[in-house]
């Protein structure tokens, strides 16, 4: 199971964990964008999206984190976890997630702050 193929269960497995590596809160997070951007997805064509495009749409999402991190000299594996805050903050800005339903954002912040949380550096 990876973000990609089962990011609701992915998510939620690492959301009843007590405490969670700095990179497990990186991918947790990233699940969480996605579940975000399919559910907004799935609304808007009025379909449930498969696999495809869950693997398309992590592909562009990884290279905007590698993008962001090179930017801001922030390591993609192991950033600190004030790194990794800031980090999400501008995936999400550059993402426009402000622009979701906000039911949706709120789903999808909720879940971030929880796992940064449980972070352990």
């Amino acid at each position: 199971m990876s973000i990609v193929s089962d990011p609701e269960r992915f998510l939620t497995e690492k959301l009843q964990k007590r405490s969670l590596s700095i990179n497990t809160v990186r991918d947790g997070i990233l699940a969480s964008i996605i579940i975000a951007f399919q559910r907004a997805e799935e609304i808007l064509r009025g379909e449930k999206l498969h696999e495809p495009w869950r693997q398309q749409f992590a592909a562009n999402l990884r290279a905007e984190l590698v993008r962001i991190c090179e930017e801001a000299k922030i390591p993609t594996e192991y950033p600190t976890l004030e790194q990794l805050k800031g980090l999400r903050m501008r995936l999400e800005q550059q993402l426009g997630i402000d622009r979701l339903d906000p039911t949706l954002q709120a789903d999808h912040r909720r879940a971030s702050d929880q796992l940064l949380a449980k972070a352990q550096e």
